[in-house]
């Protein structure tokens, strides 16, 4: 996996790279296996959202300085 999250990966990784991957968090590991069992089309979408409300909760974080928790 690459270290830059801003650089998606050339190929995306197996599901059994992704579990041998020491980088990759628990909790990755288990919502790419959760994802798998889910409709693509709507885990393609949560995921999309997910992704967007970090996105604009990091922005906030580092245009403020605080953390809004």
């Amino acid at each position: 996996m690459t270290t830059d999250p801003n650089t998606p990966p050339a190929k995306p990784p197996t599901p059994d790279e992704l579990d041998r991957d020491p980088t990759v968090s628990f909790w990755l590991k288990r919502n790419w296996r959760m994802a798998c069992e889910r409709d693509p089309f709507d885990a393609t979408r949560d995921a999309a959202v997910l992704h967007e409300f970090c996105r604009v909760r990091l922005e906030r974080i580092l245009a403020k300085g605080v953390s809004d928790e």
